[in-house]
C-alpha cells in the first residue's frame, strides 16, 4: 500500500509540473490546453508502458518509439538498449515528446529522406 501510495504522489507530482510548465508563457488559452493534453498522453503512454513492466523500467528506444509513432515507418531507431527506472523513463519520456514536438517538421523531412536518425536530431541545437 506504501508503494502505491508513494508511485500516485509522485505522479501527481509529475501531472502539477506539467500542467504549471503548459500554463506558462505567452500563448493563447487553447495553446495551453494544447500542449497540456498532448504531454498528458504522452506520460500516459509512458505509465502504461511502466504498468505493464511492473514498474521495473523502460528502454530508451521503447520510449523514443512510442513518442515517435507516427514515423515509425520510416524512423530509424537504434544503439545499445539502455534502461530507465520508472520516474526517469517518465522525465525523458517528456523530454522527448517536447523535443520531437518542437522539431516536428524537421523530424519529417529528415524521415522522409531517410537520411538522419532521431539521435542526429535530437542533437542539432537548430
Amino acid at each position: 500500500m506504501r508503494e502505491l501510495q508513494h508511485r500516485s504522489n509522485n505522479l501527481l507530482a509529475v501531472i502539477q509540473a506539467v500542467a504549471q510548465r503548459s500554463l506558462t508563457g505567452d500563448g493563447s488559452l487553447d495553446d495551453a490546453r494544447n500542449a497540456f493534453q498532448q504531454r498528458l498522453m504522452a506520460l500516459a503512454r509512458t505509465h502504461r508502458e511502466l504498468t505493464k513492466s511492473s514498474f521495473v523500467g523502460l528502454g530508451v528506444g521503447e520510449i523514443v518509439r512510442a513518442e515517435l509513432a507516427p514515423f515509425a515507418a520510416r524512423a530509424r531507431i537504434d544503439g545499445d538498449r539502455v534502461v530507465l527506472g520508472p520516474q526517469e523513463a517518465q522525465n525523458f519520456s517528456l523530454a522527448v515528446h517536447a523535443r520531437a514536438r518542437h522539431q516536428r517538421r524537421q523530424i519529417r523531412g529528415a524521415v522522409a529522406a531517410g537520411g538522419r536518425s532521431f539521435a542526429d536530431i535530437l542533437a542539432d541545437p537548430t
